[in-house]
């Protein structure tokens, strides 16, 4: 089964013209993208992906985004693992009328609010994640989202 933390920014007017589903792409932690997952363990260890179960899909994944290797992942870390799944954005060229300022201008302020809505659902999962409430995820307190993730039981809107 897959496993994804979903996360729902909405579409905005803008993002909406270039066609990206939030709903869809933004924000998923997958852990079963097994390019990503090789991507992070290049030189340091050769793994059957494919005949791994969840639970060491789940490890993995709280390892490959644990980039300090301090066994708990913060809020940056969070961060890192949820852009890493976000799709690039592809502007047109110029729309009609636009002059390039124009087109730079609208491209930073999307970008901008993807970072803004990121921050805000990292919060969130942070805030019902975070057992303890020390500012990071353990990998049992990860556990426990995964779970409640399978269980249809997590909502981070």
């Amino acid at each position: 089964m897959l496993f994804y933390i979903g996360i729902y920014f909405g579409l905005l007017s803008v993002d909406a013209v270039y066609g990206i589903d939030y709903e869809k792409n933004l924000g998923d932690l997958n852990i079963e993208d097994e390019d990503h997952i090789q991507e992070h363990l290049k030189g340091k260890a050769k793994i059957d992906y494919r005949n791994m179960s969840e639970k060491e899909k789940a490890f993995y994944f709280f390892k490959n985004h644990d980039l300090d290797d301090d066994n708990k992942l913060d809020g940056l870390e969070v961060f890192s693992a949820f852009a890493h799944t976000m799709p690039n954005l592809e502007f047109p060229t110029r729309w009609k009328g636009q002059t390039e300022e124009d087109m730079i201008q609208e491209k930073r302020e999307v970008s901008e609010r993807r970072t803004n809505n990121l921050a805000r659902q990292v919060d969130r999962l942070l805030e019902k994640g975070d057992q303890d409430d020390d500012g990071y995820l353990t990998y049992s307190e990860y556990s426990v989202l995964y779970l409640a993730k399978i269980a249809g039981k997590l909502n981070l809107v």
